[in-house]
C-alpha cells in the first residue's frame, strides 16, 4: 500500500483553479464542440460545486473525515485478507492505551454476541490478545482443542458464532510499537497453508501501517461491520 500523502493548502488551491476553468466555457462553445463534448463538459461544471466541499474537507483533514477514511480502508484490508486465507469472518482490533484493552475496530461476519464478548479484550485473553502478548502470530486449527479456550466462557461464543478455527496476527508498527490485531475466522478446522499466511503477513502489514498513519482517529464506540 502506497502512503497516501497529506492534502495540503497548496494542493487544494491547484485543484481547485484547475476545476474553476471549466465554469469559463460559454454556452456560445456548444457550437464549437461535438455535443457528446458538450455535455460532458457541463456536467463537469455541475459537479464542480461538489467537488470543492470534498477538496475542503480533505484540507481541513477532520478527525471525522480521517475516521471514516481509515474504517473504509481497514474494512478493505480486512475482507481482502478473508478472502486470501480462505476464511469466513475476521475483524480487526486497534490496542486502546488508555484502557489497555484491545478494541475491535471492524468486524465481517460476527453477530453482537461475539461483539459484546470480544469487544474489549486484554492482553493474553483468547487468541488475539495472546498473540498482542506474545508479539507473534498465534494459530489455533481446532478451538475445541486448544488449551486457548479449554474450559473458557470464550469457547462457547466462540462455537455459537460459528467458529472451529482462527489465526491471530499482531500488528506492529514502524517503531516496534504494538498497535493491534488482524484476526481470521474459519467455520471448520484447518491450519492456513505457507501462501495463506504469507498473504496475511502482507495485510496485516498494511492494516499496521495506515493504524500508524492515523494515531487517535481509529477507536470508536462501537465497532463498523462490512
Amino acid at each position: 500500500m502506497s502512503h497516501v500523502p497529506q492534502v495540503g493548502p497548496q494542493y487544494c488551491e491547484l485543484m481547485k483553479t484547475a476545476l474553476h476553468r471549466v465554469s469559463f466555457l460559454t454556452d456560445d462553445a456548444a457550437a464549437l464542440l461535438p455535443p457528446r463534448v458538450w455535455r460532458a463538459l457541463c456536467d463537469v461544471r455541475l459537479a464542480r460545486e461538489s467537488v470543492y466541499r470534498q477538496i475542503e474537507q480533505l484540507s481541513q483533514e477532520s478527525s471525522e473525515f480521517r475516521g471514516r477514511h481509515c474504517d473504509v480502508m481497514l474494512s478493505q484490508i480486512l475482507k481482502a485478507g478473508i478472502a486470501s486465507s480462505n476464511a469466513q469472518m475476521g475483524n480487526i482490533q486497534v490496542f486502546d492505551q488508555v484502557s489497555g484493552r484491545l478494541v475491535i475496530q471492524v468486524h465481517k461476519g460476527f453477530q453482537q454476541p461475539f461483539l459484546d464478548f470480544f469487544g474489549l479484550l486484554k492482553p493474553g485473553e483468547a487468541a488475539c490478545g495472546a498473540a498482542f502478548q506474545l508479539r507473534s502470530r498465534v494459530i489455533v486449527d481446532d478451538v475445541t482443542d486448544s488449551d486457548i479456550f479449554r474450559r473458557q466462557d470464550s469457547l462457547e461464543v466462540l462455537l455459537d458464532s460459528g467458529v472451529r478455527s482462527v489465526q491471530s496476527t499482531p500488528l506492529i508498527g514502524s517503531k516496534g510499537q504494538m498497535l493491534g490485531v488482524f484476526s481470521t475466522h474459519n467455520s471448520i478446522p484447518r491450519w492456513p497453508t505457507d501462501k495463506e499466511l504469507l498473504s496475511l503477513n502482507y495485510f496485516a502489514a498494511c492494516a499496521a501501517t495506515l493504524i500508524e498513519w492515523y494515531p487517535g482517529t481509529v477507536l470508536k464506540d462501537s465497532a463498523v461491520n462490512y
